[in-house]
C-alpha cells in the first residue's frame, strides 16, 4: 500500500514537471524553440583488432585510387576521341579545299581552251589576257559558302 502511494506521487510530480515543460516551450518563440534530440551513443561494435583495422584502410584506399584511375582513363579517352574528331575535321576541310582548288584549275583550263579554240589558236598572249579576265571575273561574281 506505501508503494502505491510512493508511485503515485511520484508520478504526479514528474507529470507536473512534464507539464511546466511543455508550458514554458509553448510560451517561447517558435524561431527559438530548443531541439529535443536523443543523442545516441555510438552502439559499441565488436572489437576490431589493428590489423582487420589495417586491412580494412587499405581496401578503402585502393578502392578510392581504383575510383580515381577509372575517372582518369574516361578522361583521357575522352580527350582523345575529341582529338580524333579535330583531325577528321581538318582533314575532311583540307580535302573540301583541295576539290575546290582542282574545281578552279579546271575551270580555268577550260575557259582557256575555249578562248584559244573561239580566237583561232593563233594569239597566245591575247587569249590568255582574256581568259584570265574572263576567270578574275567569274570569281568575283562567285559566291563562296561559309566556312564552319
Amino acid at each position: 500500500q506505501q508503494h502505491a502511494a510512493a508511485t503515485k506521487i511520484q508520478a504526479a510530480i514528474r507529470g507536473r514537471a512534464a507539464r511546466r515543460s511543455v508550458a514554458h516551450l509553448k510560451k517561447q518563440q517558435p524561431g527559438q524553440q530548443q531541439q529535443h534530440t536523443r543523442t545516441k551513443a555510438a552502439a559499441p561494435g565488436p572489437a576490431i583488432s589493428a590489423k582487420e583495422r589495417e586491412q580494412a584502410a587499405l581496401k578503402i584506399q585502393a578502392a578510392l585510387r581504383g575510383r580515381m584511375a577509372r575517372k582518369e582513363v574516361a578522361g583521357m579517352k575522352q580527350e582523345q576521341q575529341l582529338q580524333q574528331r579535330r583531325q577528321r575535321r581538318a582533314a575532311e576541310e583540307a580535302a573540301e579545299q583541295q576539290r575546290r582548288e582542282q574545281e578552279a584549275a579546271r575551270r580555268q583550263e577550260e575557259e582557256r581552251r575555249l578562248l584559244a579554240l573561239a580566237a583561232g589558236g593563233d594569239e597566245d598572249e591575247e587569249v590568255e589576257a582574256m581568259a584570265h579576265s574572263f576567270a578574275l571575273h567569274r570569281a568575283a561574281s562567285r559566291v563562296q559558302p561559309p566556312r564552319q
